[in-house]
C-alpha cells in the first residue's frame, strides 16, 4: 500500500509552505486571511506547486471541492498534479540546496559588519 502524502494547510507564513516544498508531499491550501490569499497566489498561480481549494460565495468551502482539489493534486494522470509535481521537484531543489538559508545570514552579517565599519571612519 502507498503512504498518502499531501498537506492541507492555511498558508499562514510562507516559511510553513517551505517547509512543505522540503518534502515530498503535494500541497493543498485554504486562504483565509489577507496573507494567506497572498502566500496562496504565490504558490499556487505563479509557482505553480500546490492547488487552492475553491470557495463558494458565500465564503465557504464545500467537501465536494476539497476532495476535487487534492484529488486533482493526488491523481497520477492529472494535469494539474503531474504539472504541481514537477514545479514543485524543481522548487525543492532550490530549497534545499546547501548554503541557501545560511547565505542570508551571512550577507546580513556583512552588511551589518560593513555599515559599522563606514560609521567607525566617518569623520
Amino acid at each position: 500500500m502507498d503512504a498518502i502524502s499531501w498537506l492541507l494547510c492555511e498558508p499562514l507564513w510562507i516559511w510553513v509552505n517551505v517547509e512543505s516544498l522540503m518534502n515530498d508531499c503535494q500541497i493543498v491550501l485554504l486562504p483565509y486571511l489577507a496573507d494567506q490569499v497572498l502566500n496562496t497566489r504565490l504558490l499556487t498561480d505563479e509557482l505553480e506547486v500546490s492547488v487552492e481549494v475553491p470557495r463558494e460565495k458565500t465564503g465557504w468551502f464545500s467537501k465536494e471541492s476539497l476532495s476535487a482539489a487534492v484529488t486533482s493534486v493526488m491523481d497520477k494522470d492529472s494535469e494539474i498534479g503531474n504539472l504541481a509535481r514537477r514545479n514543485h521537484s524543481k522548487l525543492k531543489e532550490v530549497v534545499v540546496s546547501p548554503g541557501l538559508l545560511t547565505g542570508y545570514t551571512d550577507n546580513f552579517v556583512d552588511t551589518l559588519e560593513n555599515l559599522l565599519l563606514k560609521e567607525i571612519n566617518l569623520p
